[in-house]
């Protein structure tokens, strides 16, 4: 999924001060017709169901790269 062309990249970057700029939770939740894509408790954008597909087979393919699967 190309975050730049929905989202702002700015909320994967902390705001409260800690120098660390890291991802720490992602969450999918249902909205209005949309899902919506949750970085760190923030919003960062709505996904179509096609979006939230493509979304899920990434990090599928991720998490077998990942464990050798």
């Amino acid at each position: 999924m190309k975050l730049k062309e929905g989202g702002a990249l700015s909320n994967l970057i902390r705001h409260d001060g800690s120098p660390k700029q890291r991802l720490e939770s992602i969450r999918v939740s249902p909205g209005d017709g949309h899902l919506e894509l949750w970085l760190n408790d923030d919003m960062l954008s709505y996904l179509s169901l096609t979006e939230a597909i493509e979304l899920r087979n990434e990090l599928n393919q991720g998490i077998k790269e990942a464990t050798g699967v």
